[in-house]
């Protein structure tokens, strides 16, 4: 297998930790209706993208395989309009001064929504912080770059060829575009009220954001407005998401601890309850359903009506962390597999990707490692690859974003 060295999107540094909080777990009938969508958009169409993809895939990684280098542009250094306190974001502070130097009055007596309406030279400026706090949509560009891509946290690339980053601390999702040359280009960010973890697109475009803070999964058309919620305070935790080929959506709830499965017009059930502890992620392909299964350490496998298929890899021993592990995990955080079907396993503990084979588990290989450096990784929270063969790796830890070729 063929490893590809990339530069990084830099940014602030932090930390950020998904906490498993106790929760009394849901019965498939008790959601009902509220985890349907009504109906698919019309006038859309597919986005599907077509490509040849070789069928070879060396295995295992050797010292002084040859690597490319494929580097990302530096973030920009984005001087964000209103930014009154100089603290890099934009946000009540900000406001509650822009309303006594200008307005002459406490931000909380203004009402905003009104004023955003009616004042359109101040909508561009407070758009971000008038809608995260009063969800007021002024006359904007939805997908309008506001802000740094400051902690990627999940990854999703759409039909269409765009790789999508769900930011946990920013509350957006960012949106790149592939450069023919390699690297990535930053085409637009979609700013939330909440906070968004897994992400995913359909075939015909739509985005689907899983938000913890709503407990649900919000879906938007290819414009970037608003279409509907699905599971709305009953999808606890909706960490990962993933289509199937016939566009029925996968959500791992780590929080109840099962997968949904929610198709337009069909009742909502889920699969894996009582056999998952904290699902981290997961990946549909063909007629199975991978799910990293982080409270257990183990990938498990099942097949489309939720039947259990398959246990993959074990624990790592006590002590062993630091070190190349080979075919063990210790906190499965990501999964994906690539077009040869070869099962990717980020581990954020041990901050490596490690290579089996989906039909039965065998450890082929592994990459990346622990560390700062531009072959390491620290802090990674998903991987996601592509049709011809790119993977995307979300390091947190970092602050960027790492692409590697593994289908070549």
């Amino acid at each position: 297998m063929k490893v590809t060295r990339v530069g990084w999107i830099s940014g602030l540094a932090g930390a950020f930790v998904l906490l498993l909080m106790g929760c009394d777990k849901l019965e498939p009938n008790e959601v009902g209706d509220t985890l349907r969508l009504a109906e698919m958009l019309d006038g859309w169409g597919a986005e599907l993208l077509e490509v040849s993809v070789d069928t070879t895939l060396d295995q295992g990684v050797e010292d002084g395989d040859t690597v490319r280098e494929y580097p990302l542009p530096e973030q920009p250094v984005w001087e964000i309009p209103g930014d009154l306190t100089q603290d890099g974001v934009l946000d009540v502070s900000d406001l509650a001064q822009f309303s006594q130097e200008q307005l002459g009055r406490s931000w909380e007596d203004v009402d905003w929504c009104r004023w955003s309406t009616e004042d359109n030279s101040g909508v561009e400026v407070w758009a971000n912080t008038i809608e995260s706090l009063f969800g007021c949509s002024g006359p904007i560009d939805p997908f309008v770059i506001r802000n740094h891509n400051d902690f990627p946290t999940r990854l999703s690339w759409s039909p269409s060829g765009r790789l999508y980053v769900s930011d946990a601390r920013v509350r957006s999702v960012f949106i790149y575009e592939p450069l023919p040359g390699g690297g990535l280009w930053q085409w637009g960010q979609l700013t939330l009220p909440g906070q968004p973890l897994g992400v995913a697109v359909d075939s015909f475009g739509n985005l689907y954001v899983g938000d913890t803070d709503a407990d649900g999964v919000e879906v938007f058309g290819r414009d970037g407005r608003h279409v509907a919620w699905l599971g709305l305070g009953h999808i606890l935790m909706p960490n990962d998401l993933d289509f199937d080929s016939d566009d029925k959506l996968y959500v791992a709830d780590s929080q109840a601890n099962r997968i949904w499965v929610i198709a337009p017009g069909l009742p909502v059930r889920s699969i894996g309850q009582g056999q998952l502890n904290f699902p981290s992620a997961l990946a549909v392909w063909g007629d199975r359903v991978y799910v990293g299964d982080q409270g257990n350490n183990r990938i498990k496998v099942f097949d489309l009506e939720g039947n259990p298929v398959a246990t993959y890899s074990e624990k790592v021993r006590q002590g062993s962390l630091g070190y190349r592990v080979e075919g063990r995990l210790a906190k499965v955080q990501g999964l994906d597999l690539d077009p040869i079907g070869q099962l990717h396993v980020l581990d954020t503990r041990i901050s490596s990707v490690q290579v089996f084979s989906r039909f039965d588990g065998t450890f082929q290989g592994s990459y990346l490692e622990y560390g700062q450096g531009p072959d390491n990784l620290n802090l990674p929270l998903d991987i996601a690859i592509n049709a011809s063969g790119l993977a995307a790796i979300a390091d947190a830890g970092n602050k960027r974003l790492r692409l590697v070729e593994v289908g070549q």
